[in-house]
């Protein structure tokens, strides 16, 4: 392997023109998934060719059943990032991405069930409860920080029509996204011992939760300091 040196602007043109070809070959010619994805990331990171990468990790989901680009293109999809934005299809992406074991997929889809209900024309119930138990796996088996603030967040505003509003689950999953450093939920259980809604009132905690939260914010801020000071490494 080259020892490349990154201050020179000639030795970065060649290190990226070569991973380029060795993606591409790795993709192409291999048929490798991995490498399929990593051409994708490519084109994303490097040529900023949006279009290109979507059209990528799609075509590695649907052909080479790679479940980070089933993510990933599912992801794009919700927002149009280089491809059409359309809810459906990130939902077939997502959906497939966690049915191939992508954690991250699983996650994603449970959140976007349960954040638009509007685009389910069929069984709203029925795949509300199914985003609801997918999310719970998550958060219980796999101890997803967002699949837990997700359940925390629904259960606290409920689903018109569809969910309760319950706060004693709320509660339940906002405790152990706090534990798992989501300091957004740390707040919510401050706010719930201080009003005492799921749980026992209790300003002492209110306000140890309370400092909880401000440490975690502080720490999570002071982390994305020194990444930024430190510049990114090619």
């Amino acid at each position: 392997m080259n020892n490349y040196n990154f201050k020179n602007a000639d030795e970065i043109k060649e290190f990226l023109n070569n991973i380029h070809i060795e993606y591409s070959y790795s993709c192409y010619s291999e048929h490798k998934p991995d490498g399929c994805h990593l051409l994708g990331d490519y084109f994303e990171s490097v040529k900023r060719d949006f279009k290109k990468a979507a059209s990528i990790y799609q075509n590695n989901c649907d052909n080479l059943d790679f479940p980070k680009s089933c993510n990933k293109f599912g992801l794009w999809s919700i927002v149009g990032k280089g491809c059409e934005k359309n809810l459906q299809q990130a939902m077939k992406y997502l959906k497939k991405s966690c049915t191939l074991n992508e954690i991250q997929g699983c996650v994603a889809l449970g959140i976007l069930t349960v954040s638009f209900p509007q685009i389910h024309n069929n069984n709203k119930d029925i795949v509300i409860e199914d985003g609801i138990k997918v999310l719970e796996k998550c958060c219980q088996e796999h101890n997803s920080e967002k699949a837990c603030f997700q359940l925390s967040s629904t259960y606290i505003s409920g689903i018109e029509d569809i969910l309760e509003r319950n706060m004693q689950k709320a509660y339940k999953y906002s405790l152990k996204a706090c534990e798992l450093g989501n300091y957004y939920a740390c707040g919510n259980i401050s706010q719930m011992h201080e009003k005492g809604e799921g749980v026992e009132k209790s300003p002492t905690l209110a306000e140890t939760f309370r400092k909880k939260a401000a440490d975690i914010e502080k720490e999570i801020k002071e982390v994305r300091s020194m990444e930024f000071g430190h510049g990114i490494k090619v």
